[in-house]
C-alpha cells in the first residue's frame, strides 16, 4: 500500500487483549529509533502510548521490531503515568546504556526515571525503574536537554517541569545539581 508516494513497511496493531480491544483507544505519542535490540540487524523502535479504556487509563512503553513491526516487549510506564515525551538514551562513562523517561501531565503526577537497557528486555516490575525525581502535583511534558554541565564526560540532564521550575541532574549519579524556579510562574 502507498501513502503519499511512500510504501508502508508495517503498521502497529496491538491485539494482545482482544476482549477489550473494541473499547480501547490507543494514542501513540512518541517514537524513537534505537539500536538493534533483538539482534536481527535492523534498528528497532521504542514507542510510548497512553491506553484509555472505559475503566482506566495508563501509559505503556513498547519495543517494536524495526524489521517487522511486531511488538517485542510491552511494559507499563512508571506508576502507569502518562508520557508525552520521547524516551531518550543516556550513555554512561562505562558505555552502559540507559533510557531516560519523563512522565506526567499538567494536572497529573509525573517524574524523571531511568531504565537500564538490559532491564527493558527482562523487565520484572517498577523496581527496574530508577527514579531521579517525582512530583505529585504535575509532571514533565518536554524532553530533557542532555549536555555535560560538570565536565565529567557524561551527559547531564536539564529539564523543565510543568510548574515552571528548571532542574539539572548529574548524569552519572542522578543527584540534583541545581534548580531554578521562574519568578511569578510557580504553580502547585
Amino acid at each position: 500500500m502507498a501513502f503519499f508516494g511512500w510504501d508502508i513497511l508495517w503498521e502497529l496493531k496491538d491485539y494482545s487483549d482482544l476482549e477489550s480491544y473494541a473499547e480501547t483507544s490507543i494514542d501513540l505519542y512518541t517514537i524513537n529509533v534505537v539500536r538493534d535490540l533483538n539482534n536481527d540487524g535492523i534498528a528497532d523502535v521504542l514507542a510510548v502510548h497512553v491506553e484509555e479504556t472505559q475503566r482506566a487509563h495508563g501509559g505503556h512503553i513498547k519495543l517494536i521490531s524495526g524489521a517487522t513491526g511486531i511488538i517485542l516487549k510491552s511494559i507499563p510506564t512508571p506508576y502507569r503515568e502518562e508520557m508525552f515525551v520521547p524516551i531518550q538514551q543516556l550513555m554512561g562513562k562505562d558505555g552502559a546504556e540507559q533510557f531516560l523517561m519523563v512522565s506526567g501531565g499538567q494536572n497529573s503526577p509525573g517524574g524523571i526515571y531511568t531504565l537500564k537497557q538490559e532491564n527493558l528486555m527482562k523487565f520484572v516490575g517498577e523496581k527496574d525503574f530508577e527514579p531521579v525525581m517525582r512530583i505529585d502535583s504535575s509532571g514533565f511534558m518536554v524532553p530533557a536537554v542532555l549536555t555535560d554541565l560538570n565536565g565529567d564526560s557524561v551527559e547531564d540532564i536539564v529539564i523543565s517541569s510543568f510548574n515552571s521550575t528548571i532542574y539539572a541532574f548529574d548524569g552519572m549519579n542522578k543527584s540534583q545539581l541545581w534548580s531554578y524556579a521562574i519568578p511569578g510562574k510557580l504553580r502547585s
